[in-house]
């Protein structure tokens, strides 16, 4: 408050306690929280700020006001004071008018309030001071009242519009001045700071605008026109502070800082705010609208579009074609195409295609336009997004195709690969000629692929070909006809009783030839017959034609009047009316029994000859072979003693191959052929083992020259001379007995029957055991004497043979000598031996040579220390083929306590060549 002179002259005892009063209520006047629903205005809050709130009203120039907010003191705050004298009711203060729709509920202040003569200064609800909402000693409702408190004073009101703080004149006239007040006026009102409780009973309201308020279905990118938009505008008493919409992750807002000095902390309605909604930044799905807005009280208030529902789907639908007729293909009757669509949010709304829009998920398209059609539909779901086009090509072919035809005329015979050509063809070019399909005289059609069928006729005689075309669309056009004449058949040509075709004749023969044309066809032309260099031409048939000597080979054809030539026959003839001619060889001093025959023949050659030799009995047939390609017919005369000695003739009988036959008996000088018996000198040999031969010397007279000259009727010189000759050893040559493995050297002289020997001479080494293959062990060579040795081993009782092979002036010679070898075998026995239990018997049977059905053996046995021989026990046993072999036998009960003697024996028997032999002998103690 301004301070008066009469103020200033009070006692410093009322200053200091003015002063601590006012510091005591500046520190109580803190703006007050208002509760839920309501929201504070402060004036001067704190002692500071601003007085936005309070505005000041007065009916008279004698009443003065100011306001400065800063702190308590003289002149601080919002104050009213009289000035001057006035008249009664006069009024003078500041006032705070709740906003429409709004009431006062309480107050907070701190302050000073002075009144005297006549004049109150207090709150008020009313502009004429009354509804003091103190009503006590906070204010100065009465006249003569100094209130000089400073502390923080809080009241309800209820529900007020108006609430202020004035002087008032309640007398007839009051004084403007006063010396009982404090500070000089009769009236005065300071208030250092002050909160109003603004009950705001409603949220913000709000409305809505844009597309979106619309409430579409489904949103996209596709649909939104000139863009998805909301805006929210909202309106409250003391002002929106905020308002926000959002869907999802989208949002806009707008907000006011709320300032608490002014009736509407918020500022006036409205406040919008407009969200721009991009749908397609959000993923497909379904969004709620948010809508809010807030007043200084914090009440949420929601907008008409809040809690609304929004369906995104920004993506696009895929379109399908369901079934359709192969693009490939051509069809004869209409088509159709089905089509869908799948969307996995909103749906299918329509399916969008060539031939318009249609509603639902699928569609189908019947194409009935000849020609190559293509068909689209593309899928649109229910936020108008586009999916892919799904396309389809669709090929219609009505029309017939027809036939026509090339080839020779149908009129007249033709022969040959001749054929007729059958070609379909469309009046306009689209799906073409698939096939043609072509009958011959009504039989099953033959299809061909492609636009033309070559037809060739598989019979002679009057054909029809009947054909019809098939489009790729399957139509098949009407029948054509065509007819053709074919003789592609040459006439029947036989050769008849003609000689037997690779038998030689010795006289000319004939053959009768034949030949015949189809009946109903062209007819029998010409036969054409070649011999030789020479053709003959018949016209007529059949035709009968002889062949003479030597023959050759007849080839004959038929032509008909179509010009088809039959296939060539040809008979051979054989015929030769020749004998063989020759003379034997001179004998080769080489070969002393070589007898030789060249032989010749002119017409069908010499098929092969037998010479023979005349002996005692008549002519013996000699084995004899036949060279052809030399021509000579060769034998051995027979020079080993089976015919006796002496001389014999020879001839030849040779045949032809056509069966002429001579006999051939001159030698090389016009003479007949004859041998003198022996041919070859004779052999000798001996063998046997060891030591088989001796020298044996006896003294012979030889001359040594006879006398020549004058002296030639001498007799001849002659002197004795001692000639040592080996011969055999008695007995030497008696079988051997060997061991198994034992080697035998077996030593032999291979000499002339007069005794020379042959030096460098080759024998070979055979043996042979009795059911087995022979074998060859070997060759050995004689020495100068004609002596030779050779070892044989003793693998088995055999027969070995030494033979001399002979030469062609040498005798062959064979002897042979025998080797009996006893065999071997081993047995082994199962350990140990029990009384009552089978004891296991192996063994095998060495040397090899075991029979396909094995080697026999039986098993012997012996107590020892019993004087009993041993014997046999179990059956025969069968080796495998290896020799091995393998017996399991129990032992007698009463057998404990004895030691048992075990052997094997193998008696000699077929089929393995070994002497009866015996395996070693094993003993086992058995226990009881």
């Amino acid at each position: 408050m301004r301070r008066t002179s009469t103020a200033r002259r009070r006692s410093s005892r009322r200053r200091l306690v003015a002063v601590l009063v006012t510091v005591c209520a500046a520190a109580a006047a803190l703006p007050v929280v208002a509760l839920a629903g309501t929201y504070p205005v402060y004036v001067c809050p704190g002692q500071g700020g601003a007085n936005n709130a309070l505005a000041f009203s007065d009916n008279t120039s004698h009443i003065s006001s100011s306001q400065w907010c800063n702190g308590e003191g003289s002149g601080r705050g919002v104050q009213v004071w009289s000035n001057n004298s006035v008249s009664g009711a006069q009024a003078g203060g500041w006032w705070f008018y709740a906003p429409s729709g709004t009431t006062i509920t309480g107050l907070s202040s701190s302050g000073q309030f002075s009144a005297f003569d006549g004049w109150i200064a207090n709150w008020a609800t009313n502009t004429n001071g009354s509804g003091d909402p103190y009503n006590g000693p906070e204010d100065c409702p009465v006249t003569n009242c100094d209130n000089q408190s400073l502390t923080d004073a809080s009241t309800a009101v209820g529900n007020a519009t108006t609430i202020g703080f004035g002087i008032w004149c309640h007398a007839s006239s009051c004084a403007g001045n006063d010396g009982q007040s404090w500070f000089g006026p009769a009236a005065s009102a300071n208030v250092y700071d002050a909160t109003m409780t603004i009950n705001d009973p409603s949220p913000p309201s709000l409305s809505s605008a844009g597309s979106l308020t619309n409430q579409p279905t489904w949103v996209s990118d596709a649909n939104a026109g000139t863009g998805w938009q909301l805006t929210a505008t909202a309106s409250d008493p003391g002002g929106p502070c905020s308002v926000a919409v959002s869907i999802g992750s989208e949002q806009a807002q707008a907000s006011n800082a709320p300032d608490y000095t002014h009736a509407q902390p918020c500022g006036a309605s409205p406040l919008s705010t407009e969200l721009s909604f991009n749908p397609c930044a959000l993923p497909d799905g379904q969004y709620t609208i948010s809508e809010t807005s807030t007043n200084p009280t914090g009440a949420v208030g929601y907008g008409p579009s809040n809690g609304q529902v929004v369906r995104v789907d920004c993506t696009p639908p895929s379109t399908s074609v369901a079934s359709a007729p192969a693009a490939s293909r051509w069809y004869a009757s209409a088509q159709q195409v089905v089509f869908t669509g799948s969307d996995n949010y909103s749906g299918v709304g329509q399916m969008h295609c060539n031939d318009g829009d249609h509603a639902g998920g699928s569609y189908t398209e019947t194409v009935s336009a000849q020609g190559s059609t293509t068909v689209f539909c593309q899928a649109v779901d229910n936020a108008q997004n586009a999916g892919n086009i799904g396309t389809a090509s669709v090929n219609l072919d009505y029309q017939a195709p027809t036939v026509s035809f090339s080839g020779p005329g149908q009129s007249g015979w033709v022969s040959g690969s001749e054929g007729i050509t059958a070609t379909g063809s469309e009046a306009q070019p689209l799906s073409g000629v698939a096939s043609v399909s072509c009958s011959i005289d009504g039989a099953a059609a033959t299809v061909t692929s492609g636009a033309s069928q070559l037809v060739k006729i598989a019979a002679d005689g009057a054909h029809t070909i009947t054909c019809q075309a098939t489009s790729g669309a399957g139509v098949t056009g009407p029948k054509a006809s065509y007819t053709v004449h074919v003789d592609n058949d040459p006439p029947a040509l036989v050769l008849s009783g003609g000689p037997p075709q690779g038998t030689w004749a010795t006289t000319a023969q004939s053959i009768t030839v034949s030949a015949a044309d189809q009946l109903g066809l062209s007819g029998l032309s010409q036969i054409q017959c070649t011999l030789g260099a020479i053709t003959n031409t018949y016209t007529t048939s059949p035709v009968q034609i002889t062949v003479q000597p030597p023959g050759g080979t007849l080839a004959c054809k038929a032509e008909d009047n179509a010009g088809n030539w039959s296939a060539t026959q040809a008979w051979q003839f054989l015929i030769d009316n020749s004998v063989a001619t020759g003379e034997f060889v001179a004998q080769s001093p080489s070969d002393p029994a070589l007898a030789q025959v060249l032989l010749a023949d002119s017409g069908s050659g010499v098929a092969g000859a037998r010479i023979e030799i005349q002996t005692a009995a008549g002519w013996q047939p000699l084995r004899t072979s036949w060279d052809q390609s030399t021509g000579i017919a060769s034998a051995t005369v027979p020079d080993d003693g089976s015919i006796p000695d002496g001389s014999h003739l020879l001839e030849a009988l040779a045949w032809t191959v056509a069966g002429n036959q001579a006999t051939i008996t001159d030698g090389p000088g016009g003479t007949p052929e004859s041998v003198t018996l022996p041919l070859r000198i004779q052999t000798a040999i001996k063998v046997a083992a060891g030591r088989v031969l001796k020298s044996s010397c006896v003294k012979e007279r030889q001359v040594t020259r006879r006398a020549h000259g004058h002296r030639a009727f001498r007799a001849a010189a002659a002197r004795l001379v001692r000639i040592c000759r080996l011969v055999t050893v008695p007995g030497a040559e008696r079988d051997m007995l060997l061991r198994y493995g034992q080697q035998q050297t077996i030593q032999g002289q291979l000499k002339t029957l007069d005794g020379s020997p042959l030096a460098g001479a080759t024998v070979t080494v055979t043996a042979t055991a009795a059911g087995w293959r022979a074998r060859t062990l070997g060759t050995v060579v004689t020495n100068k004497h004609g002596n030779f040795a050779y070892t044989v081993p003793a693998v088995a009782s055999e027969t070995v043979s030494f033979t001399y092979q002979g030469t062609d002036t040498l005798r062959e010679i064979v002897k042979t000598a025998v080797i009996r070898v006893i065999g071997r075998g081993r047995l082994q026995v199962a350990r140990p031996a029990v009384a009552g239990r089978a004891i296991l018997f192996t063994g095998r049977v060495l040397g090899g040579f075991i029979p396909p059905g094995g080697a026999l053996v039986q098993l012997e046995y012996r107590i020892k220390g019993v004087p009993v021989d041993f014997a046999p026990f179990g059956p025969l046993i069968h080796t495998n083929r290896q020799g091995r072999f393998a017996f399991r036998r129990p032992m007698a009960t009463n057998a404990g306590g004895y030691t048992y003697l075990f052997k094997a024996v193998v008696e000699q028997q077929n089929g393995w060549p070994f002497l009866t032999t015996t395996t070693n002998t094993v003993a086992r103690h058995v226990r009881g």
